[in-house]
């Protein structure tokens, strides 16, 4: 979808509207606005009425933000329409929702978590995201990091002078991180 319109449209269609009953239901412009805006004859429409309509759509259940309905940078809309809603896959929205922070932020690596090493804090299944770094890992010392090394993710608080992460127990594992990052987003799996 490389315009608004196209944008405009997608969204009406996940409503499973016609132009004319989406006019009925929204009846803030015309028909043949609508359909000028769809079929970008209009190019330039104005943000209060783009805003308007992502505020129809988010109470319609469809999540979408401006960003997106403008531009389409951002996260995709999500529909949360009655039955969608039980099929919703957690990892699917995080990664979605992850990928839209790694376009805007420079840097931004995240991970899932595939232990139990760092529990109760950080659980197998959690996603952890860093900035990521290549080397200087000594600016992580006795910080909360994840580690991308040659045998997966490792999770815990860094001592860098013995190369080993220690969960809150006092366990250590050794690491040799390829990359890593202080922690900075958690999303709990439960």
């Amino acid at each position: 979808m490389n315009t608004v319109g196209e944008r405009i449209s997608y969204c009406r269609g996940l409503l499973n509207l016609t132009r004319d009953k989406f006019i009925e239901q929204f009846k803030i412009i015309t028909l043949s606005t609508l359909a000028r805006w769809e079929l970008n004859t209009t190019i330039d429409i104005p943000e209060k009425k783009l805003q308007l309509l992502c505020d129809f759509f988010n109470k319609n259940g469809i999540l979408v933000k401006l960003e997106w309905l403008r531009y389409g940078e951002g996260v995709s809309p999500i529909n949360l329409t009655s039955n969608d809603v039980e099929q919703l896959n957690f990892d699917e929205l995080v990664y979605t929702t992850l990928s839209s922070v790694s376009l805007k932020i420079n840097n931004f690596k995240f991970y899932q978590v595939n232990h139990k090493f760092f529990e109760p804090i950080i659980g197998y299944g959690d996603y952890v995201g860093v900035i990521e770094i290549m080397e200087n890992f000594e600016s992580l010392h006795n910080k909360l990091s994840c580690f991308k090394t040659n045998t997966g993710v490792v999770v815990g608080y860094y001592d860098y002078y013995d190369s080993n992460v220690s969960n809150t127990k006092n366990m250590k594992k050794k690491v040799i991180p390829i990359s890593g990052g202080e922690i900075s987003w958690i999303i709990r799996r439960s």
